[in-house]
């Protein structure tokens, strides 16, 4: 938590050389804007900015190869993050609660994309889910009311999409399921009410 609750940090350099962002290390600092990072850093710690709420977009280096759970979680002005090429989880409530996101590219090494992890992300409207991706966990866009177009890439490997994974996204009229899944949980699609 190096550098939580500083209100009046705006803009943040991490100098190269530098590996690791650790847990809560810019919690709540909601006038920071910009953040650079470094190719040197290999891991994003828990909740490390958690709560950002002028942190509009984000650019993770492709040397980051962890991420903890909602490290970006609650930044609300957040639009754009661009993901590192080699992650394989997208963590439990990683983007929870940031309801300006919407452009997102998910990279085609991720294999779990986790419980809640983009749970009430109100500006999402599409998601192209990549043929890698193996299971969507439990609440993943729950809550996702804008939500209209999930598409899955040819060739997709799901296997599962857990309880509650898409709840209450009232934007979507049509679901195609990729042939290769196997088990759709209860109360996967509930209260998605204009799904035909």
């Amino acid at each position: 938590s190096a550098f939580a609750y500083c209100d009046n940090l705006t803009n943040v350099i991490i100098h190269n050389g530098v590996r690791d962002i650790g847990l809560f290390a810019f919690q709540n600092c909601g006038s920071l804007k910009n953040i650079e990072m470094p190719d040197s850093i290999t891991e994003i710690g828990f909740s490390a900015f958690v709560d950002c709420g002028s942190l509009a977009s984000i650019i993770i280096p492709d040397s980051v190869v962890n991420i903890g759970e909602y490290a970006f979680s609650g930044c609300e002005k957040l639009v754009s993050v661009k993901f590192p090429k080699g992650i394989t989880n997208i963590v439990n409530s990683m983007f929870r609660n940031c309801g300006s996101l919407k452009n997102i590219e998910i990279p085609n090494s991720v294999t779990i994309i986790g419980e809640s992890s983009f749970m009430n992300c109100d500006g999402l409207t599409n998601i192209k889910i990549p043929c890698s991706v193996i299971s969507i966990k439990f609440k993943a866009f729950s809550e996702c009311y804008a939500l209209k177009s999930v598409v899955f890439e040819n060739d997709s490997k799901l296997t599962t999409i857990e309880p509650y994974a898409f709840e209450a996204c009232s934007g979507l009229t049509s679901f195609e399921i990729p042939h290769c899944i196997s088990n759709i949980d209860d109360e996967a699609f509930l209260n998605c009410l204009n799904l035909y």
